[in-house]
């Protein structure tokens, strides 16, 4: 009985870059963990106010832990494996890369929203709703793992595929309008949200300033 053999092994070509990759990666993850050695030994840094950025940082460094395993699977396992192992290993692969780009996407709208509220309508959403707010970072991570699926599993528009250059494993989509579809959705929605978001907490800062300098400034 026959079974088919698969090759985890990168391009030639890709591993010096992924040297360079692994070279910024591991520096990277030290001070990660250096930071949340920080957050752990003292009490004034873990404040409910800092979620989103604590969110953000969380999922930043899983972006990394998975690179280095991607990079420990690619270089330490055998020049055969089989197709299951070969499946589960590339879907993870090409999937994280986009679940952690839409949770960091949407965690920096948060972030900003939350400080439009307390600069501007001085309003902490974290003091004054703390279950609702809790509740919307962890419902992030249900849409970026729903987006996946309705795109993968439902609707079908996007396909497991091995670059011919790396041989990294990555999603590529059927056809260029679910392409742009998911670029705005991944990307154009939250950068037009963060400025929108960031210009009018700029502007009220503005008009703060010049209101006091005025004040200051008036004759007695």
């Amino acid at each position: 009985m026959s079974h088919a053999c698969y090759n985890m092994t990168w391009a030639p070509a890709f591993r010096p870059i992924a040297r360079g990759y692994l070279a910024l990666a591991i520096p990277a993850l030290i001070f990660h963990v250096l930071f949340w050695l920080q957050v752990a030994t003292h009490r004034s840094l873990r404040q409910l106010s800092m979620l989103w950025v604590y969110n953000y940082l969380v999922a930043d460094m899983l972006l990394l832990i998975q690179f280095l395993v991607e990079y420990f699977l690619r270089t330490s396992l055998p020049f055969c494996i089989s197709a299951k192992l070969y499946l589960t290993f590339c879907s993870l692969e090409a999937s994280a890369p986009i679940f952690f780009t839409i949770l960091e996407a949407y965690m920096l709208v948060g972030l900003n929203v939350t400080r439009y509220y307390l600069i501007v309508k001085n309003l902490d959403i974290a003091i004054r709703f703390p279950y609702i707010f809790v509740l919307i970072c962890v419902f992030l991570y249900f849409v970026g793992a729903g987006l996946l699926i309705f795109q993968v599993e439902l609707f079908g528009t996007v396909t497991l595929h091995k670059h011919q250059h790396t041989s990294s494993c990555h999603l590529q989509y059927r056809t260029i309008t679910t392409q742009l579809v998911n670029l705005i959705i991944v990307l154009l929605i939250p950068i037009l949200l963060n400025c929108y978001f960031v210009t009018l907490t700029t502007i009220h800062v503005r008009r703060s300033q010049r209101a006091v300098r005025a004040q200051v400034n008036k004759p007695i």
